[in-house]
């Protein structure tokens, strides 16, 4: 056992100085030139929105008055839909706040980079349920730390995010699955320590994690995160059925749990989709009150508004001229 994990934790070092290197490889404009992680092209939208929404969000942290509605950007739109929850975001928001929105386009790498060891750390722990040989363990994760969807999308920095956290609910569903051993016989070599100490447990620390990370997931981004999730419930259906000769009463049993965990853990990060419809409703009504009040007619009046509308419009051009 002890070997193991001294093998184990040369293996890890070893990943992350080899992460390292690469990033330092890829990203050195970004860290010691004058390059920053703002596109134009296909990433356009990281320099007309994303790092525009997040000085929004670091400039109303600094002034003191972060509302769940931003008047600023178009006609309006929920914080909670600007990422305001994803957890990488947040590193952002204190950087900002802390030094200034100036430092927010610079610091996008360092994230970057993080993102990636975090990618290939939390790979090599899910694959460490499998018993794999551990050089195997180090090429499968240093090629998911640089993965192509990380390195082209995850430019759109919140597509990124979600993929950081895949093997880590992998790994928790696996470790969830091992606790049920005493009714599942586990394809995968365990030593017999890990065996008796985890031996019929359905209601677990691993399923609480499968809870954890999947709320962990939705807050990074409901846009990805629902596709995740939908993907998962079809793996945990399909990795249940691999065992044979068991019971479908504990088949389902298993399955039942993992799946009540991973609900619950989407209905927590669901916080993110909660009053969209109040906080349109309120936008809407807060026009019409505006409305009413400036023009001192009733909204619903349409001919009458548009009338006044116009009429305003020409004297605004006629000042401008």
């Amino acid at each position: 056992m002890e070997k193991t994990r001294k093998r184990s934790l040369i293996t890890m070092l070893v990943l992350l100085a080899v992460m390292l290197a690469g990033c330092l490889l890829i990203f050195h404009n970004y860290m010691f030139g004058n390059d920053v992680m703002v596109y134009g092209g296909v990433g356009s939208d990281t320099k007309q929105q994303y790092i525009m929404w997040y000085n929004g969000i670091v400039n109303r942290l600094r002034a003191g008055d972060l509302a769940a509605w931003d008047f600023h950007n178009g006609m309006g739109i929920s914080q909670l839909e600007n990422n305001l929850t994803a957890p990488f975001n947040l590193l952002i928001y204190l950087l900002g706040t802390l030094l200034g929105p100036e430092h927010i386009a610079g610091a996008m790498v360092y994230v970057q980079i993080l993102k990636v060891l975090l990618c290939g750390l939390f790979a090599y722990l899910f694959l460490s349920e499998y018993g794999l040989r551990e050089d195997a363990k180090l090429i499968a994760s240093f090629l998911y730390a640089f993965n192509g969807y990380l390195m082209v999308w995850g430019q759109h920095y919140m597509m990124g995010s979600v993929l950081v956290f895949l093997p880590l609910l992998l790994w928790a569903i696996e470790r969830t699955i091992l606790s049920a051993r005493g009714v599942f016989p586990d394809p995968y070599d365990i030593d017999e320590e890990k065996e008796k100490s985890s031996r019929g447990k359905y209601i677990c620390p691993a399923a609480f994690a499968v809870a954890l990370v999947s709320a962990v997931i939705i807050l990074s981004g409901y846009y990805q995160g629902y596709m995740v999730m939908l993907g998962f419930g079809i793996y945990v259906t399909i990795r249940v059925l691999l065992y044979e000769n068991t019971r479908m009463a504990d088949r389902l049993k298993l399955f039942g749990t993992i799946a009540l965990f991973m609900v619950l853990g989407v209905a927590m990060g669901c916080i993110t989709e909660t009053d969209f419809e109040t906080l349109d409703r309120m936008r809407i009504e807060g026009q019409r009150a505006a409305l009413t009040e400036r023009f001192s007619l009733d909204p619903d009046d349409s001919a009458e508004r548009d009338r006044v509308r116009a009429k305003f419009v020409r004297e605004t051009i006629a000042k401008k001229a």
